[in-house]
């Protein structure tokens, strides 16, 4: 394998043109501009001092530019990830610079491993309604956790308005959020689209994309301009090293065997939470722009990332969707936005870090509440509950977990739901009756088409791969349709759904043909799949079934009807 082979970002770089990396350029500063702030903002989130998220920001951004197979997925700190963090440094207040890159070390490893043995299907236990309901509660949290940097209080909810303090922070805090999502929402797409024409269309976005930059210079200048009278009122983020950047494995004399087996659990959640979301948000941009995504290469990527964090002291990484998003629309065509914006990141580190003395953590807290607004939709819960109750079970149940219990029990008690529903559609799935539809060779369920019938044969289908699951499901089935319909001579079952068939289905299939031969009824299968083919050829019941096997039920009807009767 070459270098280039196993670097998918770097070659992707390497291929594309000058033109297209002056448009990278440009697009790395305008998400610099947006990382930065968001880096900051996610580091108070987690409980954690502004570096680590600054750290978070910069090689593991690199690192996964290199490896990564997606071209404009942004890597850096998130706000569902600082989230759990928080949750596990609030165990451990004492141990926080411990266990931060902990987190980071151990979700690398468990990636890795999931990638080094192929299991990227492990992931797959989050199905959509879990991660949307973990999504929302997870946002209603983060909120929560936010009331108080940004109303510069303690929020004591049993003293009503008079358990809020120093209202003049208050209203700042309040006016800050405000600010900030009527600049997002209106002021900076209205400047791009007037100011387009003018300033061209790089210079126009950028305008538009600098509102967490401008609170944050705003409420600094503010601060500086009065430090005596906001010192008292104000809390500020205080002072980053401006040698973030360093790699240090110190923390490693610091981990004892308890500390290691009591975060792995997080770890593995912070791990499995990111790839997902990581995966999705990679994946949606890709299928926009008609380009191919590695599976393999995006677990390796954010496995690098997240170890390199590890080794910098940094909170763990992933793809963040906002920011992403940014970096597509600034023009970013490959990852090497990504490392431009790591790199401004780093300069803005060297030449502003005393500006963070002067940067009040309202406005920090206000950068996260509007960032996760757009999370707080019940627009999936709807739609779920319209369509499949049961999906939207698993989201509530996942919701309710997630508030009431905590982000991993949540997240674990959704997975389980989603698979007990699983396996319930599993034990007792879709079954039909069929007919044809009139003047077509096509045949549907009696109850929600007109068709014909035919005399004497029972046509059925059953639309689950057959396993120990459902083996006695398909056994009732067939022998309740075969006693309530009327002078049956022969049963037709359709596996057109049947993708898979274990020991104990191919039984079952023995059972019932036995059965019906008992009764005088001749049983036979059509649509069989080929994979199941072979295995009744390897397991001996192909004879057992020779010459009732149909291509199709239009073949079994054509060799075993009589004239056929409308329904």
């Amino acid at each position: 394998m070459t270098v280039l082979a196993a670097l998918p970002g770097l070659r992707s770089i390497l291929n594309d043109g000058r033109g297209l990396r002056w448009a990278d350029a440009i697009a790395g500063i305008i998400t610099g501009l947006v990382l930065v702030p968001q880096a900051v903002a996610f580091a108070q989130l987690a409980g954690l001092p502004a570096q680590v998220g600054l750290a978070a920001s910069m090689l593991p951004m690199v690192v996964y530019a290199l490896l990564g197979s997606s071209r404009t997925l942004s890597v850096g700190p998130v706000s569902v990830a600082a989230l759990m963090v928080f949750e596990v440094v609030q165990r451990y207040p004492d141990a926080a610079a411990t266990v931060v890159p902990l987190l980071a070390a151990q979700a690398a490893v468990f990636l890795a491993l999931l990638w080094l043995f192929r299991l990227e299907v492990v992931t797959r236990v989050f199905s959509h309604p879990v991660l949307n309901g973990f999504t929302v509660a997870a946002a209603l949290l983060i909120a929560w956790s936010q009331f108080k940097p940004l109303l510069g209080a303690e929020v004591k909810i049993a003293e009503g308005l008079q358990g809020l303090v120093g209202l003049p922070t208050v209203l700042e805090g309040l006016v800050a959020a405000a600010c900030l999502y009527g600049y997002n929402q209106v002021m900076g797409p209205w400047l791009q689209r007037r100011l387009g024409a003018h300033l061209g269309a790089t210079l126009a976005l950028l305008l538009s994309r600098v509102g967490p930059l401008l609170l944050l210079a705003l409420a600094a200048l503010l601060y500086a301009a009065n430090r005596a009278g906001f010192a008292a009122a104000w809390r500020v983020v205080g002072s980053v090293p401006s040698s973030v950047v360093q790699l240090d494995v110190a923390w490693l004399g610091a981990v004892t065997p308890s500390l290691f087996g009591a975060v792995l659990p997080s770890a593995i959640m912070v791990a499995l939470v990111g790839y997902v979301e990581s995966f999705a948000v990679a994946q949606s941009l890709a299928q926009k722009r008609r380009e191919s995504l590695d599976v393999r290469a995006e677990m390796l990527a954010l496995s690098a990332a997240n170890g390199v964090a590890s080794l910098c002291g940094a909170m763990p990484v992933a793809g963040g969707f906002s920011r992403s998003m940014v970096n597509v629309a600034a023009g970013a065509r490959t990852q090497l936005a990504s490392i431009v914006a790591a790199v401004f990141s780093f300069t803005a580190l060297l030449l502003a870090a005393g500006v963070f003395n002067y940067v009040p953590k309202f406005a920090l807290a206000a950068i996260i509440i509007v960032a996760i607004i757009p999370l707080i939709s019940f627009a999936e819960l709807r739609k779920l509950w319209r369509t499949d109750r049961s999906e939207a079970g698993v989201w509530l149940g996942t919701f309710v977990g997630v508030l009431f219990l905590g982000l991993e029990q949540g997240l674990l008690l959704g997975a389980a739901l989603g698979l007990a529903i699983y396996l319930s559609r599993s034990l007792t799935p879709h079954t039909a009756v069929m007919g044809r539809v009139p003047n077509t060779e096509h045949f549907r369920n009696v109850l929600r088409h007109p068709v014909v019938t035919f005399p004497g044969i029972l046509l059925l289908r059953f639309d689950e791969s057959l396993t120990f699951l459902n083996a006695s499901s398909l056994k009732d089935m067939v022998q309740k349709q075969s006693q309530a319909a009327a002078n049956v001579t022969s049963v037709v079952l359709s596996g057109a759904a049947i993708n898979h068939i274990d020991s104990s289905g191919a039984h079952a299939l023995l059972e019932i043909a036995q059965d019906l031969k008992d009764a005088g009824i001749g049983f036979h299968l059509a649509e069989i799949k080929g994979p199941v083919l072979d295995y009744f050829a390897s397991s001996g019941f192909k004879q057992v079934f020779a010459g009732r096997v149909f291509l199709s039920v239009q073949e079994a009807v054509d060799g075993l009807t009589v004239a056929p009767v409308a329904t």
